[in-house]
């Protein structure tokens, strides 16, 4: 298994530990040249959003993952961070009903996280 691919699965582990809700891994592969992977998650509020970030970003920190946001708070409720072979993305509920990124990349497959 690759490094990153652990990283998934870290990654996964510290949103269901911090209650994240409505997690989804979306395979990408070759339909895009974004990311191998989109990690799909949603907080509750945008202080919990944020939370799940910070979390995220203690992970990435603490293991030595280069990362980079699109955006650096939960204002407009929604995260992107950035980890080159995965794209992690949380979102308030309303946001992810809007964006629907599981129907944007509908030739995505879903990965139960125990597959990876």
């Amino acid at each position: 298994m690759s490094d990153y691919k652990k990283h998934i699965k870290e990654c996964y582990r510290i949103l269901e530990e911090k209650k994240a809700e409505d997690i989804k891994l979306l395979y990408l592969g070759k339909k895009s040249s974004i990311a191998d992977y989109f990690l799909i998650a949603n907080g509750m509020a945008d202080p919990h959003i944020n939370a799940l970030k910070n979390a995220l970003h203690a992970s990435f920190l603490k293991e030595n993952i280069q990362f980079k946001n699109k955006h650096d708070t939960a204002k407009a409720g929604w995260i992107a961070v950035d980890a080159f072979h995965f794209v992690i993305h949380l979102f308030s509920r309303e946001k992810r009903e809007f964006y629907s990124l599981e129907t944007l990349w509908k030739d995505a497959k879903e990965v139960k996280i125990e597959d990876l």
